[in-house]
């Protein structure tokens, strides 16, 4: 069962929703790059889909507003992770080891009262 905890502004979050934010450097550069090859790879998809819809007499929706939706989303979080990263530094715990940090959400404007 997912239990749910309510946001700032009312609305169900995930309780786990922070743990998607939050690792060691080394899980965070890997997040990073599978992050990168997702958008590649739908990148070449759009690209075949486009050469397929030209090659075709009529042309059909492919998609291709969604799956740029997508490529943007995806672009963001990896911008996100590489900007937290070129300002943060591992931070090592007692025994030596790398300490996960979380990586804070971007704060949300305050609704004028």
């Amino acid at each position: 069962m997912l239990l749910m905890i309510l946001s700032q502004e009312g609305l169900p979050v995930p309780s786990n929703a922070s743990k998607e934010w939050s690792g060691t450097i080394r899980d965070l550069r890997r997040k990073r790059e599978k992050l990168e090859k997702k958008v590649k790879e739908l990148v070449e998809e759009q690209v075949g889909v486009d050469k397929k819809d030209n090659d075709e007499e009529g042309r059909r929706s492919s998609g291709g507003a969604e799956r740029k939706g997508q490529i943007e989303r995806l672009l963001q979080k990896a911008e996100r992770i590489e900007r937290w990263l070129g300002e943060n530094r591992p931070r090592v715990g007692r025994q030596g080891e790398t300490v996960e940090k979380p990586i804070p959400y971007p704060c949300l404007p305050v609704p004028a009262v």
